[in-house]
């Protein structure tokens, strides 16, 4: 339009006598109008190509500092988890620097003090009897003592080993394994244990869940309402990407409102009993928490409990 316009000025003031292409020829005046437009568009043209490069250098930045920013924020949460970590473990170190001067002392001094007790009574005449009740004594001491130590090296194979590889573990084989390891118990207590299991495969570490099922079990058949035969029951089913396990017994139960916030400690003994060093609700927290799982607790005193566990599932049907 832009030469069209100045062509029909050029007419009107000069007139076209020769034509139109003639006077275009002729005229320095449309020879510069027909040139502008060609002129404009590779000027606009350079332009775009000049504010494309701009705007994708910005685009380009931005991008870069929002993935900086990312990674800044995943660093971050990956050290305060590690401090997290960190402070767990020397919780952990300091409970297990008490149980050390504590309940390893504890038996020593009664060693000693059985040894006394034997020195002076086993040259007196008729004292059999008495030399074997302390040599019984004796030995249930070494018992003990030994499975406290046993707790101990659990506790800290347990921190110091490092995250397991999560792989296709069958809830199936492995409660079947944990029966036959605990069929002793199981037999002189009368237990059944039910298994009702949708989904049978979770992504763990094999020994990892043995020490879970093996401690809850253990537990439910050990700590059984007097006058009634345990009876445990274990069910499971998939919640989106997880696999949800409830292990329910009908023992004794727990108060969960006295006892409620401390069931996962370490050297926690919800019973008044003599039996453990009351670790073994520890050590299934902290194997479902490096299993990347969760754990949580229902009770009713005189009823029983109800253990839940989430797990990560294999790849979602």
């Amino acid at each position: 339009m832009f030469p069209l316009l100045g062509t029909l000025l050029v007419c009107v003031e000069e007139g076209c006598a020769d034509g139109i292409i003639s006077l275009h020829m002729q005229s320095r005046l449309l020879q510069i109008i027909d040139l502008a437009p060609l002129v404009l568009g590779i000027f606009s043209y350079i332009l775009g190509i000049s504010a494309d490069r701009r705007l994708a250098s910005e685009q380009l930045a931005r991008e870069s500092i929002n993935e900086k920013h990312a990674i800044q924020a995943e660093l971050a949460l990956k050290l305060r988890q590690q401090n997290i970590d960190l402070e767990e473990l020397n919780a952990t170190l300091e409970s297990l620097v008490y149980t050390a001067s504590h309940d390893l002392k504890t038996p020593v001094i009664n060693f000693d003090s059985l040894l006394t007790m034997l020195k002076m009574v086993k040259d007196t005449p008729g004292s059999e009897t008495k030399v074997d009740e302390i040599i019984a004594r004796m030995e249930q001491a070494t018992k003990r003592f030994r499975a406290t130590i046993d707790d101990l090296l659990e506790v800290s194979s347990l921190e110091l080993k490092a995250t397991p590889e999560l792989k296709p573990v069958s809830l199936s084989q492995l409660v079947e394994g944990v029966m036959v390891s605990c069929a002793k118990l199981i037999q002189s207590e009368k237990a059944t244990i039910q298994l009702e299991l949708e989904e049978d495969i979770v992504l763990g570490e094999h020994r990892s869940l043995e020490v879970v099922f093996q401690h809850l079990i253990v537990n439910a058949v050990q700590y059984h309402q007097p006058g009634r035969s345990p009876e445990i029951k274990i069910v499971s089913h998939r919640l989106a990407d997880k696999i949800e396990i409830r292990l329910s017994d009908n023992g004794r139960g727990i108060d969960m409102i006295l006892e409620g916030k401390k069931i996962f400690k370490m050297f926690t003994k919800l019973y008044n009993n003599e039996r453990g060093a009351g670790i073994g609700l520890y050590l299934v927290k902290r194997c479902v928490d490096k299993l990347g799982g969760e754990i949580n607790v229902e009770s009713t005193v005189g009823k029983g409990t109800t253990f839940t566990i989430l797990l990560p599932s294999t790849e979602e049907k």
